[in-house]
């Protein structure tokens, strides 16, 4: 009879399995030890560490409305910025948004992680609430906004609404692979073939499965613009302005996304949202009302 394995023991007695090593000297240990890891010495790893919580003492900055929003307009923290300028438009509800600058290491001051023990942007502290509330994870604060602001950019028909949820998830179990896509593709100091042609085919896949979502309707909901549609859009952005990726994976022959891609970049809260802690020219570190996006 065969013997049935459990995953446990099928995790415990495999081994690595590759056909050689980078570079080529390296044995994978036995028992991963951070005194023997070799980052480059790079920004973009300078910060990585196996270890949690602060690293510096240092406070969070607050301004006189009762949202706080500490960020940086990267793929996420786009997200939240772009729902809160669209919620302004509607509502008047103002915010006072922080840079949060990796260079720093801002992430990792006291208050930071008293409030995100993960120090990852975006994070919201919501002051109207004594003890004030903290969210994080940028889904989790959309959903948070649309509850707080009453539930624009949801829709209210139950099944729409179910549907606007399940992109929006699904937005955000597809920004570590695009990540990944990133880092081997354009951050990472060596160009290795075979995790670039996985992270490309898995990115590649996920925009096939928005371009097919987007094949028959304006937004991923229907008619109506939805926080899926904020959320997804950061996502597709940065593949062109950020990682210089779009001929390398032919953005253009996803011709449902471009329409889509328009329609939101258009938006003038969309354009707000980008400038928020931004990177272009016409960022504004900090923001506390609408008409600083004038005085820039």
């Amino acid at each position: 009879k065969r013997r049935r394995t459990r995953m446990g023991d099928a995790f415990r007695e495999s081994k690595p399995r590759a056909a050689g090593t980078l570079p080529s000297s390296y044995e994978v240990p036995a028992v991963w030890d951070w005194a023997s890891a070799r980052l480059p010495a790079s920004f973009a790893f300078s910060q990585h560490r196996p270890t949690s919580g602060a690293r510096q003492e240092r406070p969070l900055p607050v301004g006189e409305h009762g949202l706080q929003l500490y960020t940086l307009g990267t793929e996420n923290g786009c997200k939240v910025s772009i729902l809160l300028e669209e919620i302004h438009d509607i509502t008047g509800l103002e915010y006072d948004g922080w840079r949060i600058s990796f260079v720093d290491n801002d992430q990792y001051g006291t208050e930071f992680v008293k409030m995100n023990p993960n120090s990852k942007i975006p994070l919201l502290v919501d002051r109207d609430h004594d003890p004030p509330l903290r969210v994080f994870e940028s889904c989790n604060v959309m959903r948070y906004l649309v509850d707080k602001a009453g539930a624009w950019f949801v829709p209210t028909e139950p099944a729409l609404k179910v549907e606007c949820y399940n992109w929006l998830f699904w937005s955000h179990a597809a920004t570590p692979v695009v990540a990944n896509f990133a880092h081997f593709f354009h951050a990472a100091p060596v160009h290795v073939q075979p995790a670039i042609d996985y992270w490309t085919a898995e990115t590649k896949r996920l925009l096939a499965v928005l371009d097919a979502r987007l094949a028959d309707r304006r937004f991923l909901c229907g008619d109506d613009y939805s926080i899926a549609d904020i959320s997804c859009f950061p996502m597709v952005r940065c593949l062109d302005t950020a990682y210089r990726a779009a001929s390398f994976l032919q953005l253009h022959d996803y011709a449902n996304i471009a329409p889509w891609f328009k329609r939101i970049e258009s938006r003038a809260a969309v354009k707000r949202g980008i400038r928020v802690a931004g990177f272009g020219l016409d960022a504004i570190t900090d923001r506390h009302r609408k008409v600083d996006f004038l005085l820039r």
